[in-house]
């Protein structure tokens, strides 16, 4: 088994196992820890009531953008753009690093259903190498995350030889 810290460890600084996934609200956390493992958890982010009170507005948010991505009135390059971003900070800023393959898995599958391939390739390849690192070579999501980046490679190349038919039979006329 390959153990991945998800942020750097201080010398001496107590290392912990997170027992509910971290994208989820510190209430939903408590919960779930409760009902499957019968304790409270005394972590940094769940027991500092500022700390839940940021963290929980931010993964709202997350949760917002990730809903409005799903729209069909965002999907400019722009505001796709403006949104991913925002994702990355709200990524960074709560230490969400393992799921940032995820997301980026949906982000690509935003890319190519506008259309632009060549970007959801970009985001499907990194998304898929952070599955990968986070989830295993042998995971579910990692697989399904390869075979997307595959699909989107047959695609610009089927895309590619189109046009080079097309330019083809222009040159013919």
């Amino acid at each position: 088994m390959d153990v991945i810290a998800y942020r750097d460890i201080q010398p001496g600084e107590e290392i912990t196992v997170s027992y509910a996934p971290l994208n989820i609200l510190a209430e939903d956390r408590a919960d779930m820890i409760l009902s499957h493992w019968s304790f409270q958890c005394k972590c940094p982010l769940c027991s500092s009531e500022s700390e839940i009170y940021l963290s929980d507005m931010q993964r709202r948010q997350l949760d917002r953008i990730i809903e409005e991505l799903d729209l069909p009135e965002v999907r400019t390059p722009q505001l796709v753009a403006n949104l991913v971003e925002e994702l990355e900070e709200i990524i960074d800023a709560e230490g969400l690093a393992a799921q940032r393959g995820d997301i980026y898995g949906i982000v690509s599958k935003v890319y190519s259903e506008m259309g632009d391939l060549r970007e959801a390739l970009r985001y499907a390849q990194v998304g898929s190498g952070l599955q990968e690192h986070f989830k295993g070579w042998d995971d579910r999501r990692t697989w399904n995350a390869k075979r997307f980046v595959e699909y989107l490679k047959m695609k610009i190349r089927m895309e590619e030889q189109e046009k080079k038919n097309k330019n083809k039979k222009n040159k013919k006329q």
